[in-house]
């Protein structure tokens, strides 16, 4: 498990920038992986998640481009994704 800043986020992947990534004696994620991406944003007051499955593209020092699997998402939360997306501020109203 890495834990990171999402950058680029888009309607169908993310760059996840992880010090972990080039931390000694840590195994990086290599293209291909698999796992789920866990993007934490604001709704309203509160703080909620969206987990979605995402396969390593590329990996290069302390970034990883991934690929989303919205589609894989229920409804509700594709529309909070895209709002998240709308906003550009990884928050909600």
């Amino acid at each position: 498990m890495f834990s990171g800043q999402t950058r680029n986020l888009s309607a169908n992947g993310a760059e996840m920038k992880c010090n972990g990534f080039i931390a000694p004696g840590r195994q990086p994620p290599r293209p291909g992986d698999v796992g789920v991406f866990t993007l934490s944003f604001r709704k309203g007051a509160n703080l909620d998640v969206i987990k979605v499955g995402a396969r390593v593209v590329w990996v290069m020092g302390s970034l990883a481009g991934l690929n989303l699997f919205i589609n894989q998402l229920a409804q509700p939360q594709r529309e909070n994704f895209s709002k998240v997306l709308d906003s550009g501020q990884g928050k909600i109203d």
